[in-house]
């Protein structure tokens, strides 16, 4: 029995709703994190910061909560990683990168692998909870 995996996942998302990331694992031994993006703006009460878009990296945090202050209807996510090689801020979407998507109530798993082959979908574990 196979599972779907996915480059990039999308879920739906309204104005005032509340994202928790928590960072469960990362065995991969490069750095590991989230891009998370929409076409409006996230609010990061800690930081005072409002964006469209931003990386959480799993070594800086073990979670953060993100209101949804603005938004078109649709929250992208995606693994990132960053082997240290000057490639850029991070890298993502190549090679065999991709995520195992598990929907359980207002909570999804996602078990990330940066790349490999075969893909090991432990590079990077995070819960996200979005709360209408």
């Amino acid at each position: 029995m196979g599972f779907t995996v996915y480059l990039i996942y999308t879920a739906a998302i309204e104005a005032g709703d509340r994202l928790a990331l928590r960072f469960l694992g990362a065995t991969s031994p490069q750095r590991q994190g989230v891009w998370l993006g929409t076409d409006g703006v996230i609010r990061d009460s800690n930081q005072g910061v409002d964006q469209g878009q931003l990386v959480l990296w799993a070594d800086a945090m073990a979670a953060i909560e993100l209101q949804v202050v603005e938004t078109e209807g649709v929250l992208w996510i995606y693994n990132v990683w960053d082997t240290g090689l000057g490639v850029g801020p991070f890298e993502s979407q190549s090679y065999s990168s991709c995520m195992r998507v598990s929907p359980s109530g207002p909570t999804t798993r996602f078990e990330c692998s940066d790349f490999g082959d075969p893909p090991a979908f432990d590079g990077l574990v995070f819960d996200l909870e979005i709360t209408h």
